[in-house]
């Protein structure tokens, strides 16, 4: 069975300025558009007429969206297009937040990285096994609330009375590093632009996911190189490339001035493919008696907290026992063996 993609309309503006002006003329005309970065995502959903946009707004034209900077203030600038080949490939990245690359090394193949940006990467649709499928999958089973029908195949007892509404996976592998390096992002609206903090973005629900506006662009991606933090990250997976993450866990450690003339050590946990949204930890050793009592707690915590419901090919209890497994493995790459 061939799969046609519905007809659209495409744009490449070459300007901010000239996405805007046809973002406002395409809401005038109350038309149905979506922005696309590398199209690795969205020509993959497109595929599987999981949408039907009228008019497909190509950024990559917008050059200025394709350079890593440094900023006066110590912070590193990455535009939303710059490929995860050349964030992979950039000596600033590779110095200043090496665990961000070797992230985005992670992610599906050589070819695909080429074409996807980091930016789509942290914008990338919430997967699920019943939903993003063939059409013809799809049809075998009734429609879910992602699909405006009345259940949830992941939770059977899913209302539309209380959230989240849908289970569907957030697969991110650059968003779990990036929040453990607060980084910010930076959108550009007709008016302006806006700034939100990575922890802040992500909503609890796999249908309503992002705190985004619809003629909002991601322009940049800003992160602190001054503050020092070791991080880790692991990434299961069947295949070597190109499956989005069963489960991705990033480990942080750092230690800085409690204000006493002494020092704190901070553990930090983001979680990937186990959600509707990354989930985020931090704790601190003064809150325990030792380093070791620490890692035992992130450990409990990071697994008590993750909702591994069965739409992966792993079992999830499997999953759940690998978060332990990765936690520890990141603390062991960092510190050797001196906080198990």
């Amino acid at each position: 069975m061939t799969t046609a993609i519905a007809p659209f309309q495409h744009k490449r503006p070459d300007t901010l300025d000239q996405v805007f002006q046809l973002v406002g003329q395409l809401i005038i005309e109350d038309r149905n558009f979506i922005f696309s970065g590398g199209g690795t995502d969205v020509i993959a959903l497109l595929k599987q007429q999981l949408g039907e946009p009228q008019t497909v707004i190509s950024l990559s034209g917008l050059r200025s969206l394709k350079q890593i900077r440094m900023l006066a203030s110590g912070r590193i600038q990455i535009g939303a297009m710059v490929s995860l080949a050349s964030l992979i490939t950039d000596a600033n990245v590779r110095e200043l937040v090496p665990t961000l690359a070797a992230a985005a090394r992670k992610i599906a193949s050589p070819q695909i990285r080429n074409q996807a940006t980091i930016g789509g990467n942290v914008l990338v649709t919430n997967r699920c096994i019943y939903f993003n499928q063939s059409e013809l999958n799809r049809e075998s089973h009734a429609a879910c609330f992602k699909a405006d029908g009345d259940i949830c195949h992941v939770v059977k007892s899913a209302t539309r009375e209380k959230l989240p509404l849908c289970q569907a996976r957030f697969v991110s592998d650059t968003v779990p590093v990036l929040l453990l390096l607060d980084a910010e992002l930076v959108f550009v609206l007709p008016e302006g632009e806006r700034r939100v903090a990575v922890k802040d973005f992500f909503l609890p629900d796999g249908i309503y996911c992002k705190d985004i506006r619809r003629d909002e662009v991601l322009a940049f991606i800003e992160i602190n190189t001054r503050r020092k933090k070791a991080i880790h990250y692991e990434k299961l997976t069947v295949r070597d490339t190109l499956d989005f993450a069963s489960l991705g866990v990033a480990v942080g450690i750092e230690t800085v001035d409690d204000g006493d003339g002494g020092e704190t050590s901070i553990l930090s946990v983001a979680l990937t493919g186990v959600h509707t949204h990354p989930e985020f930890l931090e704790f601190r050793s003064t809150d325990f008696g030792s380093n070791a009592e620490m890692v035992d707690e992130g450990c409990r915590r990071a697994t008590r907290n993750a909702l591994t419901f069965q739409q992966d090919q792993f079992p999830r209890g499997y999953r759940k026992k690998m978060i332990e497994v990765y936690i520890r493995q990141g603390i062991r790459q960092l510190t050797g063996n001196l906080w198990i």
